[in-house]
C-alpha cells in the first residue's frame, strides 16, 4: 500500500507505504496499534457492562498541544504494526470476547486500511468511529455503510483557539461539515433495550480551562444544527494538564467548578437533554489508558508470525542474557566470535494463543559457526505440547532450556542434544 496521502484535511501530500511513515500524522500506511482490549472509559452507551472493544491507533493528524494520549498520538515507533488481515481478526476476537462494539480510536489517518478491514466483515455489533472530528467529508463518505456509530469531538468553535492549540484554524468549519455528514449517514441515534447505542452520532466536547466562550459556541453548534433528540452530546470536564505546556500557561490548570457548572446550565438551556456531562472528579490521569501493547489473545500481527520476537544473547563467561539488537523478526543471522548462547523470546499470557512459537528456546552456537534461527511451530497455546526447532546448525551444539512462570532462571530440561524437543 503505497500512496500520496490527502485523506485528512491537512492534505499534506506525504508519501506513505506499509512501513514508511510520513506527513503530519507521522504514520505509515499500515495501522500501528498501541492497545486493543475491552475499555470502560467511554460513555455508558458505548462501554456498557462488558466494555467497548477498543483499538487505540498511534499517530494523529490534529496533534493538539494538550493531548492526553500524547504518548501515542505523536506517531513514531509506538505501537505494533498490523496488517489489514490482522486488524480484521483483532475486531473479530474482541467481539468474541464479549465487547459491545468495536471502538476505533483516532483512525482517520489509517482510513484506507481500516476501510479495507471493515469491507465485507460481518461483526454483528456496532463499529464506532471515534475521532477528533477533523475529517474530510469525502473520506467519511467512503465509510458509509461500514460504520454504525460516529463518536466525534467538536473541540473548537473558535478558529483562533484551534490555530493556537492545534494549528488548525479551519477546524470549526471542517469539523462541523464532517459531523453533519456523519449524521446524514446514520440519522437520529437509536438505543437498544439495554441502553447501548446501536447507531447514530455522539458528539463530545472537552472543556478547556478559561475557554467558556469556545465551549458555549460548541454547544450552540450542536443545538442549532440538529433537531432535538436526534444526536447525543457529551460535555467533558476531564481535562488534565500534561507536561510540556510551559508555552501555554492557560492550559496548566484544570477546569474549575464554576466553569463546569456554568456550561452544564447553558447546555440545558439550549435544550441538549440527551447525553452526558462529567463531574470534576473525572479529571485524573486514571482516564488515560495503559498503552502497553495489549492485544486480543491469538492476534497475529502481520504476515510474519513472530514480528514482536526478541532475540537475546549470552556470551561464554557472562551470567545474563542481553538484547542482541537484531530485528524483531522470525529469524536472524548471527556470526559469533566466541561460544554464545542465543535466545528467542515471545511473551504469552496464560490462556492465550499466538501464531508462532509460544515459549523461549536457547541455542548454543560454538565458534566459528554462523547460524540462522527460526521458529517452525504453528499456532500453539499455553500448556499445549510445543515443538521448538532450530532449523539450522549443528545438532550437538543445541541446549534446550526452560523457565516456568515465577522462576527467574532457565534450567536444562533435556540431555538429549538434538535439534527438536
Amino acid at each position: 500500500m503505497d500512496y500520496i496521502c490527502s485523506d485528512c484535511p491537512r492534505r499534506c501530500g506525504a508519501e506513505r507505504s506499509d512501513t514508511k511513515s510520513g506527513g503530519v500524522c507521522a504514520s505509515p500506511a499500515l495501522p500501528r496499534v498501541a492497545r486493543a482490549a475491552p475499555h470502560f472509559g467511554e460513555e455508558p452507551c458505548i462501554s456498557g457492562s462488558r466494555g467497548a472493544g477498543t483499538i487505540f491507533f498511534t499517530g494523529c493528524s490534529l496533534r493538539c498541544v494538550y493531548c492526553q494520549n500524547r504518548a501515542i498520538s505523536r506517531g513514531g515507533g509506538e505501537g505494533r504494526t498490523v496488517s489489514v488481515e490482522a486488524l480484521r481478526s483483532m475486531m473479530l476476537r474482541l467481539r468474541d470476547e464479549g465487547a459491545h462494539c468495536i471502538d476505533l480510536v483516532t483512525p482517520t489517518h489509517y482510513l484506507r486500511a481500516v476501510r479495507e478491514a471493515l469491507e465485507g466483515l460481518a461483526l454483528g455489533i456496532p463499529v464506532v468511529w471515534n475521532s477528533s472530528g477533523y475529517e474530510s467529508v469525502e473520506a467519511l463518505k467512503s465509510l458509509e455503510g461500514l460504520v454504525q456509530v460516529y463518536l466525534p469531538d467538536y473541540k473548537y468553535s473558535d478558529a483562533a483557539l484551534a490555530k493556537r492549540y492545534s494549528a488548525a484554524p479551519d477546524y470549526p468549519e471542517l469539523a462541523a461539515a464532517a459531523i453533519r455528514e456523519m449524521y446524514r449517514q446514520t440519522g437520529p441515534f437509536r438505543m437498544d433495550e439495554n441502553g447501548l447505542l446501536v447507531s447514530g452520532v455522539l458528539i463530545r466536547h472537552l472543556i478547556l480551562p478559561g475557554e467558556i466562550e469556545n465551549s458555549m459556541g460548541a454547544i450552540d453548534f450542536v443545538s442549532e444544527s440538529f433537531p432535538p433528540g436526534s444526536v447525543l452530546f457529551s460535555l467533558m470536564s476531564q481535562y488534565t494538564p500534561i507536561e510540556g505546556l510551559e508555552k501555554y500557561p492557560a492550559l496548566r490548570r484544570r477546569v474549575d467548578p464554576g466553569e463546569n457548572e456554568h456550561l452544564i446550565r447553558y447546555m440545558r438551556r439550549c435544550g441538549l437533554a440527551d447525553g452526558y456531562w462529567q463531574e470534576l472528579s473525572s479529571a485524573t490521569e486514571e482516564q488515560i489508558p495503559a498503552f502497553d501493547g495489549t492485544l486480543p489473545a491469538g492476534t497475529r500481527l502481520t504476515g510474519n508470525a513472530l514480528d514482536q520476537i526478541t532475540w537475546m544473547k549470552r556470551e561464554e563467561g557472562e551470567s545474563d542474557f542481553s538484547p542482541l539488537g537484531a530485528a524483531d523478526a522470525p529469524q536472524t543471522t548471527v556470526s559469533p566470535s566466541k561460544t554464545t548462547y542465543y535466545r528467542a523470546e515471545y511473551a504469552v499470557l496464560p490462556g492465550q494463543c499466538i501464531q508462532g512459537i509460544s515459549d523461549t528456546f536457547t541455542v548454543k552456537v560454538d565458534v566459528p559457526a554462523t547460524l540462522t534461527l527460526a521458529s517452525s511451530a504453528n499456532a500453539v497455546c499455553v500448556n499445549d505440547d510445543v515443538t521448538l526447532s532450530a532449523n539450522y546448525g549443528t545438532a550437538t551444539a543445541i541446549v534446550w532450556e526452560k523457565k516456568e512462570e515465577g522462576e527467574t532462571a532457565f534450567t536444562d530440561f533435556s540431555t538429549d542434544l538434538t535439534q527438536q524437543q
